[in-house]
């Protein structure tokens, strides 16, 4: 993944967990993301990451369109 690509991905992945767990506070967004394996220790996407984002970004253009 190109380092743009992952940052906007980390970026959105961050957002949506923030408003299902009802928080703006990015530290929390982040631990909740690590303990559900998403995103490593070091803060990059996992490849579980990557495939939930793409689950949950291919749900949302669906719900767009019905």
């Amino acid at each position: 993944m190109t380092s743009m690509k992952e940052f906007w991905s980390r970026e959105w992945l961050l957002n949506h967990i923030g408003e299902q767990h009802k928080t703006q506070r990015i530290l929390t967004a982040l631990e909740i993301a690590q303990n559900q394996g998403l995103i490593c220790e070091d803060g990059y996407l996992t490849k579980a990451g990557v495939k939930y984002i793409e689950q949950e970004k291919e749900a949302l253009t669906v719900m767009e369109y019905d």
